[in-house]
């Protein structure tokens, strides 16, 4: 576990007790924000893991064709390149926590009669959330990166409000108010990358890798044994599940679900805890815990199966 999301899980620990009515949500409220942030965690680390393999499966089927560092222009091939660098990886990463992290000051300044202070062991998070604003600014070839920091660092410094002495009220209004639209701005830049960038490489790609083993197969079939053969066509099955998989198990259906439930977190706090209000964020819950369950196994049997197909 990393530093970051270490301070993370000491933070969320070390906050202090709210209301019983609000806490049972707010509980599974961060295990299902975990663990969907782990989901798509999965999705965006797999990217250029994938496309690796694809170009070594292209090499495979065409005894034509080169090993690269880079191409006729200059640019570097999926053996080095990374249409994603780890460091893009980790912020987007990291952003999830952040967001995850605010769900709870939210929620506990919703609950709490009045504000506390920032817990001792919540310092490293303060440097951990200022240093992920500048990470984003950081990454120069990293298209989106720009886009990302100034909601986070809005978002950073809203956090920090919320653990220092204050208006319970004003601290949380100014949350809902101006934290809500942020958030929702990150999630739409997370859903983006899924939907224009890490989605379809998945999908192309393993509708490529699927042709390109029945294209091997059908030029040699006639002069490989039976052995062959069938080695050949189960590795045909794997890649068209493989691509079965790729249609379906589309994680920005996720982010979604994150972000219906972070509006019904935000519609519990501003209602005051109605039981209209609390309802509705148990239901939104229940909903994102029902699409964690429904996508983890998809994501890991496409792990296992790029896993399988590795030479």
């Amino acid at each position: 576990m990393s530093p970051f999301h270490a301070s993370v899980a000491v933070l969320l620990t070390a906050c202090v007790q709210v209301h019983v009515q609000v806490e049972a949500p707010l509980a599974s409220y961060r295990d299902a924000v975990t663990q969907a942030s782990a989901a798509v965690g999965a999705y965006f680390s797999d990217v250029n893991a994938f496309e690796r393999d694809l170009y070594f499966d292209e090499l495979r089927t065409d005894a034509k064709k080169e090993v690269l560092a880079t191409d006729a222009d200059g640019k570097r091939t999926p053996l080095l390149g990374q249409t994603l660098s780890a460091e893009s990886v980790r912020a987007r990463l990291d952003s999830l926590t952040l967001l995850s992290a605010y769900g709870d000051g939210l929620a506990r300044l919703a609950g709490a009669d009045a504000p506390s202070r920032l817990p001792q062991q919540g310092r490293a998070l303060g440097d951990a959330l200022t240093n992920l604003e500048g990470t984003f600014r950081s990454l120069h070839h990293d298209a989106k990166g720009a886009e990302y920091a100034g909601p986070i660092g809005f978002i950073v410094g809203l956090l920090g409000e919320m653990y220092v002495d204050a208006k319970r009220d004003e601290v949380l209004g100014r949350a809902i108010r101006d934290g809500t639209p942020k958030v929702d701005r990150i999630l739409d830049l997370l859903e983006a990358d899924l939907t224009l960038v890490a989605g379809p490489i998945r999908t192309l790609g393993a509708q490529q890798m699927l042709a390109e083993r029945m294209d091997e197969y059908n030029r040699n079939r006639g002069r490989w044994n039976r052995e062959q053969r069938s080695s050949a066509l189960e590795e045909i099955r794997g890649a068209a599940r493989g691509y079965e998989l790729a249609l379906v198990a589309q994680p920005a259906s996720l982010l979604a679900a994150i972000r219906t439930a972070n509006h019904a977190l935000v519609a519990a706090a501003s209602a005051d805890r109605s039981p209209s209000s609390m309802a509705e964020l148990r239901g939104s819950v229940d909903a994102l815990s029902a699409r964690v369950h429904e996508a983890l196994p998809a994501l890991q049997e496409l792990r296992d199966l790029r896993s399988g197909a590795q030479r």
